[in-house]
């Protein structure tokens, strides 16, 4: 097989072996200017993902315009290099989520490029988190 056969093979694949939990580790708040307007209301301002030393557990906290929050366990599920199925168990929340504790919440986020993106209306608009 050429070499350059073999390197373009590895570019391919190799991204789709790092874990994704991994990739979207740490802070990422709403960019307001580059987002449809529906997403301070719909979204979380911020969102936050960590894993738990030592327990090897994901954790993640949302926190929302209105002063409200919620936080557990999440999982997220590759559907394929970018895309992303984020599932989240709430296990606390502020009084304005507390309906959401005991529950399993699933989204549909996308990951590219450092930032996190949902769709919030037609093909080209969405909400975006940055770092």
């Amino acid at each position: 097989m050429p070499k350059p056969v073999l390197w373009a093979l590895l570019a391919v694949f190799l991204p789709a072996c790092i874990p994704i939990n991994e990739d979207v580790m740490g802070r990422f708040s709403l960019d307001e200017e580059a987002s449809c307007d529906v997403c301070v209301d719909r979204g979380p301002r911020v969102m936050t993902f960590r894993q738990v030393e030592g327990e090897g557990s994901f954790r993640y906290r949302f926190d929302f315009e209105d002063g409200g929050a919620h936080a557990g366990a999440y999982q997220f599920v590759a559907t394929d290099s970018s895309d992303v199925s984020l599932t989240l168990y709430p296990d606390s929340a502020g009084p304005f989520h507390q309906d959401l504790v005991g529950s399993v919440l699933l989204t549909q986020y996308t990951y590219r490029s450092g930032v996190m993106r949902e769709s919030c209306g037609g093909l080209f608009k969405q909400c975006k988190w940055r770092p």
